[in-house]
């Protein structure tokens, strides 16, 4: 089969380059790359092509390895129990511990799946922080990796999961870690199955009665992990992308607070405020009101397994007061696009500042109680408003402590290119071989080559 496949690509190659359409582009680029100014729009091609292909290649990663590949293997019990024996045996000389072999089984499943997610995830992170243009800047404090740990952040950008990447990666979490996530992104096309089948997103439909038996069963794997965890909250549900949004979440903390007896401060004392219930602590301007009981059913069910509690301020360097035209700007940079579509720091010759503020939490100065946690959360939420409301108008998060961070380099985005490629080729020749058998054992009498 290589020895074909050699050949069909040489008889290809040599039928292009002897075309006459070859060498008239050829001397159309030896003469056009003589002008400064077309050399520069021929090189812009060719960022934006490779990054165009980039992506295509991550797709094919994602629609043969995530979405097809995977279901195949780690919902297949009889292959799921031999995969599971076999590292029973290669393990047989080792002390045998008390695990079943459907305990084994689901061990290996989660390592499947964890590989998939860490190829996917490292080559996310890897080509943004050297072709895309992102500059992260991370102040505050360090995280510790060995520690499982409950993550919440702000939500204002497609790109607020990408910087988690990215602080994953740096933690060598980027395989292990869960998103809470509304249901109907678990609709996306290619992504949203992908998200799924790695286990990447717990997907919820908002409603506890239906939720509740999905979300504890994800808990109890969790706690059953030998590896530590991500578990990632976006408390507010939606992302901060319009005027409209921020107007209704004015409107509903107005409401709620002017149904209690209390008055709520909004100066910065407002942390010391006690109300009959746990309600916001401060008007929203940077974020919207975050929604308390995900991350209160998520610290009671892995209360026992986490370390600390990591809140993450995400500011955009381009929202900032004093940035030119920001009364009309609602679009965080860089984007998606910005990152894997136009190769920005080559095309534009610029990179995009986003900061990110670190604070961590022990869990054991975390509330017992659903009302403590709610009104901590809301606390939570009001210095988060203080540090961004400074963040805009000094256009960085200053005075606060640098963390600790290597960002990937290229050697790092080379390594991921070439796992991701040594995988796809070993998926699509396995895919290949499993058609050839079926059609083979379907219809004997075809003829294959």
């Amino acid at each position: 089969m290589w020895e074909t496949l050699w050949r069909r690509c040489y008889d290809l190659g040599r039928r292009a380059l002897e075309s006459p359409t070859t060498t008239a582009v050829l001397l159309g680029m030896q003469l056009a790359l003589r002008n400064p100014g077309l050399r520069r729009l021929i090189g812009v091609l060719v960022l934006r092509l490779l990054s165009m292909a980039f992506m295509l290649w991550l797709l094919v990663f994602n629609s043969l390895g995530c979405d097809l590949l995977l279901p195949l293997t780690i919902y297949n019990p009889p292959l799921l129990l031999l995969a599971a024996l076999g590292v029973r045996l290669l393990r047989w000389r080792q002390p045998q511990s008390a695990e079943t072999l459907m305990q084994t089984a689901r061990r290996v499943r989660s390592a499947v799946r964890s590989f998939f997610l860490r190829l996917w995830v490292d080559a996310l992170v890897s080509w943004a922080e050297t072709v895309g243009g992102l500059d992260l800047i991370v102040t505050g404090d360090d995280i510790v990796p060995s520690e499982a740990c409950v993550v919440l952040c702000n939500h204002q950008s497609w790109v607020d999961s990408l910087i988690i990447f990215c602080l994953a990666s740096t933690a060598g979490r980027s395989g292990d870690f869960r998103f809470l996530a509304k249901r109907s992104l678990l609709y996306l096309p290619i992504i949203g199955t992908a998200a799924k089948f790695t286990g990447g997103s717990l997907f919820i439909r908002r409603k506890y009665e239906q939720d509740a038996g999905r979300m504890q069963r994800t808990y109890r794997q969790l706690l059953t992990r030998r590896q530590p965890f991500w578990f990632t909250i976006f408390a507010e549900g939606t992302r901060l992308n319009s005027r409209s949004k921020l107007a209704e979440a004015k409107r509903y903390y107005r409401e709620v607070t002017r149904k209690q007896t209390a008055a709520v401060d909004g100066s910065d004392n407002a942390n010391t405020t006690t109300t009959a219930h746990p309600l916001p602590l401060v008007e929203p301007r940077y974020c919207l009101v975050p929604r308390v009981k995900g991350f209160q059913r998520a610290v009671a069910g892995l209360r026992d397994r986490i370390g600390a509690v990591y809140d993450l301020t995400i500011f955009y360097e381009n929202l900032a007061d004093e940035t030119p035209n920001r009364a009309g700007e609602w679009v965080p940079r860089p984007t998606v696009a910005d990152m894997y579509l136009w190769a920005t720091r080559w095309v534009r010759a610029e990179r995009y500042r986003v900061h990110v503020h670190v604070r961590r939490t022990p869990v054991a100065a975390l509330p017992d109680t659903e009302d403590g946690l709610a009104r901590w959360m809301f606390a939570n939420y009001a210095d988060k408003e203080r540090l961004l409301q400074r963040a805009h108008a000094q256009c960085a998060f200053r005075g606060e402590r640098a963390a600790s961070r290597q960002p990937p380099t290229w050697r790092a985005l080379l390594l991921a290119l070439l796992q991701l490629t040594a995988v796809n080729v070993s998926m699509a020749w396995l895919l290949r071989t499993l058609w050839v058998w079926a059609r083979r054992t379907l219809h004997p009498s075809v003829a294959l080559s």
